[in-house]
């Protein structure tokens, strides 16, 4: 045995996106094949697309002894300088903890995306 695997306990992936449900198979033969013994499902909502966080709700629900999920926040309120309305940070939290969300996604948005 190596000493990468002497060392070797479970191995959790902390940074999953679940694009839509037909992702599942997928994301649980990559599971499967790696030996990831959790994963963590990174949820920002898109309504656009109509995909995000309950997606991953689901997918919790369904094999909850293998999915964390990280929930992004709604910064609407803030971006748009208070024209369109948002709940607070604070009760988003709460309403995403008893929604089943197990953390909060703390980076959203690429640092390399400034404006020039």
């Amino acid at each position: 045995m190596s000493e990468w695997n002497s060392k070797m306990s479970d191995v959790i992936d902390g940074h999953v996106h679940l694009r839509s449900m037909a992702d599942e198979a997928s994301i649980l033969a990559i599971r499967e094949a790696t030996g990831i013994a959790r994963m963590a499902l990174v949820s920002i909502q898109n309504p656009a697309q109509g995909s995000g966080l309950a997606q991953s709700l689901y997918l919790k629900a369904r094999r909850p002894e293998l999915f964390f999920v990280f929930a992004g926040l709604n910064h609407a309120g803030k971006l748009s300088g208070g024209r369109v309305k948002a709940p607070g940070l604070a009760e988003q939290v709460e309403g995403l903890v008893e929604m089943g969300c197990d953390g909060i996604k703390m980076i959203e948005g690429k640092p390399t995306l400034g404006s020039g």
